[in-house]
């Protein structure tokens, strides 16, 4: 699940791990760190989402794929990719 409020703290009592040493095993496993790795998961599930229009509005698939809004969704979009949602949504549809 991709909840908004999934966090280090939430991920290792999962595992039953401290948090720092959780940290330490899933960078040297991933190569990333966990909110990273969580980041991307997230920009992966709402790019698909846009482009296959599984929600009515940019705000829904924001907020399904575990993004605060969808002003952070936005954000994370233009830094990570170099595009918008609504670039995305467009892309699918053209």
């Amino acid at each position: 699940e991709l909840s908004p409020k999934l966090s280090l703290s939430r991920l290792s009592a999962e595992v039953r791990l401290s948090p720092q040493h959780f940290a330490r095993l899933f960078k040297a496993s991933f190569g990333m760190t966990a909110h990273e790795y969580v980041m991307q998961a997230r920009v992966d599930a709402v790019v698909q989402a846009l482009r296959e229009g599984r929600f009515p509005s940019i705000a829904e698939a924001a907020l399904a794929c575990g993004f605060a809004s969808h002003s952070h969704m936005t954000e994370v979009l233009r830094r990570r990719l170099g595009t918008t949602p609504s670039e995305l949504r467009h892309q699918s549809r053209s």
